[in-house]
């Protein structure tokens, strides 16, 4: 469910006119928005089928599957955090109609940087019950706490920083 309001978000998010080109060597952050939410649309949808995992090999390809995506949304993220640094010197300091402000752009990539940590804190639990083939299930659920509070805990920073965008498309009309 949260993975889906992130994918929504950035779908909305190239539809304003905030997923701008800066002048900067023609920094496109359409391009970089759109890169990491191919990547989280691919995120869902792996994890999408976990709930239907009945064998240790489903649960093995999942699991390595999501590492790989998570790579590629880290690589994507990375690459918005260094267009928004390169862009340093034209992003306003304060909101205005035609763009948030650096401080938003860096808090909405950092939430992101955020997600994908504790995100890859599951992969670590995913990988040491690998690791029990014979009892993979068991680790899951032995697990299911922690995996859930790193769910929980992954959209804290995101949340917010989506919150700093929206304030951001009321203030420019959008």
């Amino acid at each position: 469910m949260r993975v889906r309001l992130i994918a929504v978000f950035i779908a909305t998010f190239l539809l304003s006119s905030c997923g701008q080109t800066v002048g900067v060597a023609d920094i496109d952050f359409n391009a970089d928005i759109e890169a990491i939410g191919i990547g989280v649309a691919k995120f869902q949808e792996n994890t999408r089928k976990s709930g239907t995992v009945n064998t240790f090999e489903d649960f093995v390809a999942i699991s390595e599957n999501n590492g790989l995506i998570l790579s590629e949304i880290e690589a994507s993220t990375d690459n918005f955090l260094s267009n928004i640094e390169q862009a340093s010197s034209q992003l306003p300091e304060v909101d205005t109609i035609e763009s948030p402000s650096k401080s938003k752009l860096v808090a909405w990539a950092e939430g992101y940087k955020s997600w994908i940590y504790y995100q890859k804190q599951n992969q670590v639990i995913g990988e040491a019950c690998m690791r029990r083939a014979s009892d993979w299930m068991s680790c899951l659920i032995e697990n299911l706490s922690t995996t859930s509070q790193n769910e929980s805990s992954s959209t804290i920073k995101l949340t917010a920083a989506i919150q700093g965008i929206q304030e951001w498309r009321k203030l420019a009309g959008q």
